[in-house]
């Protein structure tokens, strides 16, 4: 055909019965039937149709969704032997923008005690933790001071010195 009836009829190899002038009645109609809960994916695909229950499309978006937002566990913190690893390290377990209070209570349970901090003209704070008694004696990295840099009450940034 010239007008593309039968391209249509040929669509979905059978699934489509009548051209779309004689449908017209018959699509309202359908339209407002209340059927079983399927999505139904008609096309050029090898094999004609598939069929999936509505539920179970749902329980496989759930289950990817709880993949993806499922990250892998952290691992213990653990001190690196180089202290030019220590600011990258410790920015993963106290991210910048962490309550500078919650940062300086996980420094003390990792064995750094942390000072009162500096005085400052602004509102950024400088708090110094150094090894405390609860490090082991042998640690490298309790001579270490770990600098906590907080502005508005917020971790805003670290730094390690030997």
């Amino acid at each position: 055909g010239g007008n593309g009836g039968d391209v249509l009829r040929q669509i979905g190899e059978g699934q489509v019965g009548r051209g779309p002038e004689r449908d017209r009645g018959r699509r309202r109609a359908r339209e407002q039937e209340t059927g079983p809960e399927r999505v139904v994916f008609f096309g050029p695909v090898q094999g004609g149709g598939c069929q999936c229950t509505f539920a179970a499309v749902q329980f496989r978006l759930f289950a990817l969704a709880l993949l993806a937002c499922s990250g892998p566990k952290q691992e213990p913190f653990s001190w690196p032997r180089n202290i030019d690893d220590v600011r990258a390290r410790l920015l993963v377990y106290i991210p910048e923008g962490r309550e500078i209070e919650g940062a300086r209570r996980w420094m003390g349970e990792h064995g750094f005690a942390c000072e009162a901090p500096m005085p400052s003209a602004t509102d950024a704070h400088a708090h110094l933790c150094q090894g405390g008694p609860s490090a082991p004696a042998d640690a490298g990295w309790r001579r270490w001071t770990i600098v906590l840099y907080e502005r508005g009450g917020r971790l805003a940034d670290v730094s390690a010195h030997p």
